[in-house]
């Protein structure tokens, strides 16, 4: 997709339009459209604030349209699983009519799909079972296909964004409702991933994970010891900040960079109230 000498992606937590800190939230679109560097922008889902509504689509559709680089959104539990009418379940039916929303108003986005950038594979994923009760689980049909891309591709280094992280059980047994912040159904996608050792990053937002070390350097965030997950917090500043894993309001953004090469990676954190790149949170990898 990209001949471009930066192999750049950068990388946009969930921005809950228009939710909190909607003026900030305009200067990270700004401060993105300024950077050179970059290629590629990847939104990590939950464009909606709260329940996918049609305003709420309509107002992060106009928002994006700001955007001067090609970009490729997520789609996330606030999107399509919740009823116009409040935190409930919504039917089938209701989920299907929001999905046809994210349709509707992006129009170039498949709901899941694939493509090659800088000699990578890049896959991205949906949160589109219609009717489990877990609000980050992917339909059968859609891991078979994620199944048959792997084998596909077996050749290209690869990574996938998905707006739930991939962890293991132990999270699960640690924290027991993390059963509705991981990639469901885990095992399954286990099964999948497990004998792919071509797929090296899964980027991902959901648990509104801040920019802090002992939340993105966590144990749990390297899948099957090689699998490793880069965490996006959210845009609407509501963020998990330490280890009680309790959200707490702030005024920040942080979003992140990340540099593709054939054999590593890496990934900056910039702070967009203070204009400050982190380098303290920078991560490398090799593949």
């Amino acid at each position: 997709m990209s001949n471009s000498q930066h192999n750049c992606i950068a990388l946009l937590g969930d921005p809950h339009l228009p939710g909190r800190n909607l003026e900030l939230k305009k200067k990270v679109i700004s401060d993105v459209n300024s950077w050179s560097d970059v290629d590629l922008v990847v939104c990590t889902g939950d464009l909606c604030a709260t329940y996918g509504t049609e305003e709420e689509f309509r107002f992060a559709a106009d928002f994006f349209k700001a955007l001067n680089k090609p970009f490729f959104t997520l789609i996330g539990n606030h999107d399509n699983y919740y009823s116009d009418r409040g935190y409930i379940k919504a039917s089938v039916v209701e989920r299907k009519e929001k999905i046809d929303r994210f349709r509707r108003f992006f129009p170039r986005q498949k709901l899941y799909f694939s493509c090659e950038f800088a000699g990578f594979r890049l896959i991205f994923l949906a949160l589109d079972d219609l009717e489990s009760s877990c609000f980050s689980s992917l339909s059968s049909d859609q891991l078979d296909w994620f199944a048959s891309e792997l084998q596909k591709w077996s050749d290209d280094k690869t990574i996938v964004f998905c707006h739930a992280p991939l962890w293991g059980e132990e999270v699960i047994r640690f924290y027991p409702p993390a059963v509705n912040y991981i990639a469901q159904p885990v095992q399954k996608i286990r099964s999948i991933v497990m004998n792919h050792k071509q797929l090296v990053l899964w980027v991902s937002g959901h648990v509104h994970f801040g920019m802090k070390k002992e939340l993105i350097n966590h144990p749990f965030n390297l899948f099957l010891e090689r699998i490793l997950n880069i965490l996006n917090c959210d845009m609407d500043g509501f963020s998990v900040l330490d280890s009680r894993i309790k959200p707490e309001f702030h005024d920040r953004i942080w979003t992140r960079k990340l540099f593709l090469r054939p054999d590593g990676f890496r990934c900056t954190v910039y702070d967009h109230k203070d204009d400050l790149e982190l380098t303290e949170l920078e991560m490398t990898g090799e593949f």
